[in-house]
C-alpha cells in the first residue's frame, strides 16, 4: 500500500487547527503516532510547532468569524477520538474554502517532509499501514 501524504497532512492540519502543539503526544488509544516514537530532535519539534502554528493561522484566515467560533467550540467539546476531521466536519465550508485549505495543507505537508528524516517518514508510512 502506498503512503497517502494527504492523510498525514490532514492529521497535522487538524492538530494545528485545534490549537494543540504540532508535535503529537501519544494517545491512550494509539490512534496517533507520538513524537517519542519518531525520535524528534528539539529543533524538529520547534520547526513542526512553527509549521503547525502557521498552518492554523492560515486556515483560520480562510474561515468566517462564525466558522472560527464553531471550530473552537467543536474542538473543545469533542474528546480526542482519533477522528482528525471531526472539528471541521460541521463548518459548512464553501468549495472555495475547501480548495484554499487543501492548498494550505499541501504546502504544510511539503514543509513537514523537509523537516523529517527519511527514517522518520518511513516510520510514519509503516504506522499508517497498520
Amino acid at each position: 500500500m502506498k503512503f497517502k501524504p494527504s492523510v498525514f497532512i490532514a492529521g497535522i492540519a487538524a492538530i494545528a487547527i485545534t490549537a494543540t502543539p504540532a508535535v503529537v503526544q501519544a494517545e491512550p488509544n494509539n490512534s496517533r503516532m507520538g513524537a517519542a516514537e519518531l525520535n524528534l530532535t528539539a529543533e524538529q519539534k520547534s520547526q513542526l510547532q512553527q509549521i503547525g502554528q502557521q498552518t492554523r493561522s492560515q486556515i483560520e484566515n480562510v474561515l468566517t468569524p462564525q466558522q472560527r467560533e464553531q471550530l473552537r467550540a467543536n474542538a473543545s467539546q469533542a474528546p480526542r477520538t482519533g477522528n482528525r476531521q471531526a472539528p471541521t466536519a460541521q463548518l459548512n465550508l464553501s468549495d472555495e474554502q475547501i480548495s484554499k485549505i487543501q492548498e494550505i495543507r499541501k504546502s504544510s505537508e511539503e514543509r513537514i517532509q523537509t523537516v523529517l528524516t527519511p527514517e522518520q517518514l518511513e516510520k510514519i508510512r509503516q504506522f499508517r499501514r497498520k
